[in-house]
């Protein structure tokens, strides 16, 4: 209850924050292993590497299909945290490696028109934009936190210029819908919180 309560707080700033779980997850399939082979092999030291040399892959996949989905990675990645957040945008993580688009599609749309749903096949990190802020703002109360696949949800609202202006939308959402409304620069975000979730 409290970490819901604080999920506005703009003290903790890691947008690319990945879940130790799920990065060990892709590492392992990429050695062609189950994850519990992973963990035990790590007592050897060549394995060891392996999974930090393997950490630093799953990064360098992850913005690659962010920027494939055209998310602007750079405001991912600045120093600090951002001044001036969406209004529409949120960042989704602490997600388990075996979710689906799909399943994120249709948790996020049930509190509004989803615009886009990005999920990289690291698993790790998925940003959603609705086309109205009066739904973004629904759907980070109800969800910040909550319990999905026996994981809570961490929440935090994007970058302003999170995503490309080229950036596609959803089919459901390209039909008849408009662009989603972003902030306008200086604003607060919603709730008048910049930031949300452990980061």
């Amino acid at each position: 209850a409290e970490q819901k309560k604080n999920a506005g707080s703009s003290h903790n700033w890691n947008s690319l924050f990945m879940r130790q779980d799920t990065v060990a997850e892709v590492v392992a399939a990429g050695h062609g292993l189950e994850k519990s082979e992973l963990l035990d092999a790590e007592e050897n030291s060549s394995m060891a590497v392996r999974m930090a040399l393997g950490e630093t892959s799953v990064i360098a996949q992850t913005k690659k299909a962010l920027t494939a989905a055209g998310v602007n990675v750079a405001s991912l990645t600045v120093a600090t945290k951002p001044k001036h957040r969406s209004k529409t945008a949120m960042l989704v993580k602490n997600l388990p490696f075996k979710v689906e688009e799909s399943e994120l599609v249709d948790l996020f749309s049930r509190h509004g028109d989803v615009a886009r749903l990005v999920l990289p096949s690291t698993k790790t990190t998925a940003i959603v934009d609705f086309l109205e802020p009066t739904d973004a703002r629904k759907a980070f109360k109800a969800l910040a936190y909550s319990r999905f696949k026996q994981q809570p949800l961490y929440l935090e609202w994007a970058p302003e210029d999170v995503f490309n202006a080229d950036a596609p939308v959803l089919a459901s959402a390209a039909r008849g819908q408009t662009a989603p409304k972003s902030a306008n620069a200086g604003d607060a975000a919603p709730n008048g919180a910049p930031n949300a979730s452990k980061g």
